[in-house]
């Protein structure tokens, strides 16, 4: 299993396995295996941390793990309780699930049905989609393991009278009752006669605006009470504390905190409480390193609910501070897997660190599983309660971290240059400017000086970049001065200042080792190299040097293709598309225009599939299609504008200025200031076929000869060989 995880699925150590917990047990058991699991766990300790891998690779090597241990024995995998599961979690099953043809895998995913199709914050579930499609590929896959005859009696209750009461009521229902007459009677009784149940014109029941399900009917709650009523207190003290954890509770953290063996409050709920009373379930087991967690669910939710709106506030916060912290000791350094259940805990009594704390660390599961939205809310939530707490140095501290754990997911969904990244990062300069945390502040420098990028604020990116070097070269940290150097080749390029930045391309390419960066480019989730091969291909071929610009652009693409991280994949696409556009090739900027697309549309990386868009609409322009070209440029433009990619945006005016005409003498000017001998010839090309139409042959001949002779390669790219052509016709007059 050892080298199947380090061959197939390094990225999963320290994922979905403890790399340290998995070396320990490797060295007692097999030692053999342990020497290349001890070399990888080693190479990534010497990286930077805060870099992530994309989704897709995170689950195409969860896949070849399964399918390589199903090589070896049949695998059976259980995955319960998906109505809770996140939507990483959801897309790495269905990632699971399509490759399973051909393999000894038999993959049982469990869940509460009437929870799936309440949906999620107002929107579809997003396991009910999962489901059906694989329903669709595999034929009948589902087995109903409900209980029948209580959805049953839901639906025949409430089809006693006229209604019009959907699934969604009727599931809902079923999960507060779970089908038990009793409740199931009471409760629309309850509805009716408080107004939350109407009928309409016609005579149905329909539910009304203001349906309230947190009402306990009378009858129902003296039920429920009379059923805790008669048990001992011991018994009503333990169902108290479980109630505070919620509708699934765990036997251990009720010991630690009644203070009783765990084996006397597993007797109880395995006992009385569950064959007797019939108020729990026992789940299952679960084993935690050497210790046992008992799980157990109350049999109805609205035992729970009854149990839970018994406690006073004082009461509630007393116990979900001490839930908080049995659940702390139980799960122990494991204790991220319940993050957002811990930071519930806390929040609910008034402690905001630990509630902050586990709140980040909720994010940070969420981000790792590309589950950026979620990550967003949770880090957001964490930031807000940190706002009611006085300002400290410590407090500061926290929020720089949160802030520079915000940035990832941000700019996942939203791009470098979204005002909110932009926000963002400038509270955490504030804040790292004040708590003087070496390792923040570059991580906050870098997003800072990325966002004045594309804004095109480029003086303050400059000093940015300037910061972040002055910075690394104090540390006497290689790969953060790699990172500098790089940072201030990208802004002298969009300055204009080509040499100075292919100077500092230099001094990064010398500071680059592909080794160590082949080893952790899934822990950074960027590698500068190829981002400055592709950067410095733009450089040469403004300089006049299509032959090394295209040979630069090639090595960016083969050493994405060779990292086989698909953001670099994107990003060397992106730029060796406009470096072809800029050679005038079409078929090529075609081809890594839909690429990029296909690409961006699958990561959901908005300003990568704006900026295909506008080489879209440059082959369009190419072919002659100009009614499809202009809206086409358009909309790229405006989704640039939309997210501030100002240097996007204006990338794209190039492309549409060949289309309506320009001030060919201003452009000429322009390109000569900053040595952009490309795109002199180009506007000279273009100026001097309009002196050929005014009878001014000598003059274009004069000019034209004069840029053509500079060049010393690229004479089979098309402005060459057209203005060749021209010189040609120009002699003739």
């Amino acid at each position: 299993v050892i080298l199947a995880l380090v061959d197939e699925g390094p990225v999963l150590i320290d994922r979905f396995v403890p790399g340290g917990a998995l070396l320990r047990r490797a060295q007692s058991g097999a030692p053999g295996q342990a020497a290349r699991l001890a070399e990888l766990l080693k190479r990534r300790a010497i990286s930077p941390t805060g870099g992530n891998i994309q989704q897709t690779d995170l689950f195409e090597q969860f896949t070849k793990l399964m399918q390589a241990l199903a090589r070896k024995h049949p695998l059976l995998l259980f995955a319960d309780d998906l109505q809770w599961a996140d939507s990483g979690s959801i897309n790495l099953l269905f990632h699971l699930g399509r490759q399973l043809t051909g393999h000894r895998i038999l993959l049982i995913g469990a869940y509460r049905p009437g929870d799936v199709s309440l949906g999620r914050d107002g929107d579809r579930h997003p396991l009910e989609p999962i489901v059906n499609e694989l329903q669709r590929q595999y034929g009948d896959v589902r087995l109903d393991l409900s209980q029948v005859e209580g959805h049953d009696f839901v639906d025949a209750f409430l089809d006693t009278e006229p209604n019009r009461l959907g699934n969604e009521f009727r599931q809902a229902l079923f999960r507060l009752t779970g089908g038990h007459p009793l409740f199931v009677v009471e409760l629309i009784r309850g509805l009716q006669e408080r107004g939350d149940l109407i009928k309409d014109e016609s005579g149905c029941w329909i539910a009304g605006r203001s349906l309230d399900w947190e009402i306990l009917p009378p009858r129902v709650e003296a039920v429920i009470a009379e059923s805790i009523g008669r048990l001992p207190e011991t018994m009503q003290t333990v169902l108290d504390i479980a109630s505070v954890e919620g509708e699934v509770f765990t036997a251990q953290a009720i010991s630690y905190i009644q203070i009783i063996d765990h084996a006397e409050v597993i007797r109880l709920l395995s006992g009385p409480l569950s064959k007797l009373h019939q108020l729990v379930i026992a789940l299952g087991v679960q084993r935690l390193g050497e210790s046992r967690i008992a799980s157990y669910r109350f049999r109805h939710f609205l035992f729970q609910k009854y149990l839970y709106s018994r406690l006073d506030e004082v009461e509630r916060a007393h116990l979900h501070e001490a839930m908080g912290n049995a659940l702390e000791v139980l799960y122990g350094e494991q204790s991220h897997i319940i993050a957002l259940q811990l930071a519930r805990h806390f929040e609910i009594s008034g402690l905001i660190t630990p509630a902050v704390k586990y709140l980040h660390l909720a994010g940070d599961n969420a981000t790792r599983l590309y589950a950026n939205a979620e990550a967003i809310h949770h880090y957001h939530h964490a930031l807000d309660l940190l706002q009611t707490s006085p300002e400290t140095p410590e407090r500061n501290i926290l929020e720089l971290r949160l802030r520079v754990a915000l940035g990832v997911p941000l700019l996942a969904t939203r791009g470098f240059s979204d005002l909110e990244v932009g926000q963002n990062f400038e509270r955490a300069h504030e804040l790292a400017r004040e708590v003087e945390t070496s390792a923040e502040l570059f991580q906050v420098l870098s997003g800072l000086k990325n966002y004045y990028d594309l804004r095109l604020s480029l003086r303050t990116a400059l000093e940015l970049a300037e910061d972040m070097l002055s910075l690394a070269e104090r540390l006497q940290d290689r790969m953060l001065q790699q990172f500098a150097c790089h940072q201030m080749s990208t802004t002298l390029l969009y300055m204009g200042r080509l040499r100075d930045s292919l100077e500092f391309r230099r001094r990064a390419s010398e500071l680059y080792d592909r080794e160590v960066f082949r080893t952790i480019i899934f822990q950074l989730g960027f590698d500068p190299e190829s981002a400055g091969l592709s950067h410095a291909s733009w450089a040469y071929w403004l300089l006049g040097y299509p032959e090394q610009a295209k040979r630069l652009s090639q090595e960016a693409l083969a050493w994405s293709e060779e990292l086989g991280h698909p953001f670099m994949i994107g990003f060397s696409k992106v730029f060796a598309g406009q470096m072809h556009c800029y050679l005038r090739d079409v078929p090529m900027t075609r081809k890594l225009a839909n690429e990029t697309i296909k690409l961006s549309q699958e990561l959901g990386m908005t300003f990568w599939l704006a900026a295909a868009d506008c080489l879209i609409g440059w082959v369009l322009a190419e072919e002659g299609r100009m009614v499809e070209a202009m809206p086409q440029q358009q909309q790229a433009m405006t989704t640039l504008s939309m997210i501030g990619a100002e240097l996007g945006r204006i990338q794209t005016v190039p492309l549409a200025a060949e289309l309506t005409g320009a001030c060919y003498q201003q452009s000429i000017e322009s390109a000569r200031a900053i040595e952009a001998k490309s795109w002199e010839l180009r506007a000279s090309l273009s100026q001097c076929r309009l002196w050929q139409r005014q009878g001014k042959a000598k003059e274009a001949y004069t000019q034209l000869s004069s840029i053509y002779n500079w060049f010393t390669e690229g004479f089979d790219t098309p402005d060459l060989i057209e203005a060749r052509q021209l010189l040609v016709e120009l002699v003739s007059h």
